[in-house]
């Protein structure tokens, strides 16, 4: 029921700043499917959205520095 309290009161606030919000549901049997069921959905909305602000969405600076590092880390081993 608390989480369900704060879900409404963020909404609420959300909704107040914005021209409005929409509410999605996670499909799937088991948890991890309904996890990925929501990151194919966000990844889908994030790169719409870009398209229709005239944004590449391809690069991702964040997940090239999170390459970088990790390759760094990978040459520091061998």
């Amino acid at each position: 029921m608390l989480f369900r309290s704060r879900f409404d009161i963020t909404g609420d606030l959300i909704e107040a700043s914005f021209a409005g919000r929409d509410e999605f549901r996670a499909e799937g049997r088991s948890e991890l499917t309904r996890l990925f069921s929501l990151a194919h959905l966000s990844d889908f909305a994030s790169t719409y959205l870009a398209l229709l602000k005239g944004i590449d969405p391809t690069p991702v600076k964040r997940i090239e520095m999170l390459k970088t590092k990790l390759a760094e880390m990978s040459e520091g081993r061998a």
